[in-house]
């Protein structure tokens, strides 16, 4: 099961790197996507080690969409104040 797992991190990576290419620089993109696949690798350890595919989802899904993560990093990088922190 643990290469399911991993799979299902390569392919949440895959989709946040693709939409990256659309909104960051080749630095800030790589950047990001160091930070980012550090943080899942932590989720992962502390829920466990993470090794099972339902324990991967739900780790996946605390971060969220992809694509909210790619804009709201450009608007970090932008300075620009992120929408869902003024609430």
């Amino acid at each position: 099961m643990r290469e399911h797992a991993n799979q299902l991190v390569l392919e949440y990576l895959s989709r946040a790197n693709d939409i990256a290419f659309r909104h960051l620089g080749a630095a800030e993109r790589l950047d990001f996507m160091n930070r980012l696949r550090k943080r899942i690798e932590e989720y992962r350890a502390k829920s466990g080690g993470g090794n099972e595919a339902d324990q991967v989802r739900r780790v996946l899904a605390k971060f969220g969409d992809p694509e909210a993560l790619v804009l709201r990093e450009r608007r970090r990088l932008d300075g620009s104040p992120d929408p869902a922190a003024t609430t």
